[in-house]
């Protein structure tokens, strides 16, 4: 799974271990030197990433790192619920839903996560709104 911040695949492979140990996603502490040290190695060993070999993660020159953690289905549905009341759509439980659930998730079979975070909601929304 590819995400587009530094670390993302990291991030994304600890919470889907959280995951596979039945922990929820909001267990998994963001002040924790644990974490720091996985994000860290993984930047800088990830070619990819910008921060390949980097002097600025090999001589410890950045202080704290802030992971991005995937949504479940909950939070694009309360991202969907933001931008019916920003756009104001009658609140619509159903609809809410189905846009949420239209979004796409990873894996494909479990669909824990979503591959896109709220930004792509309204587009989905206008187009469920409509029909």
């Amino acid at each position: 799974m590819w995400m587009d911040n530094a670390g993302g695949n990291v991030i994304v492979n600890l919470a889907m271990d959280f995951w596979r140990e039945g922990k929820n996603r909001e267990q998994l502490r963001m002040n924790s030197s644990e974490l720091d040290t996985k994000i860290s190695r993984g930047i800088f060993n990830e070619n990819n990433s910008g921060f390949w070999h980097s002097s600025l993660i090999d001589h410890h020159l950045i202080d704290h790192f802030i992971p991005f953690l995937p949504l479940e289905l909950k939070h694009v549905l309360q991202c969907v619920l933001a931008e019916m009341e920003h756009l104001e759509i009658p609140k619509n439980d159903d609809l809410a839903d189905k846009v949420a659930r239209d979004m796409p998730f990873f894996p494909v079979e479990e669909r824990i996560f979503a591959v896109k975070g709220c930004k792509s909601v309204r587009q989905k929304l206008v187009v469920h709104a409509d029909e």
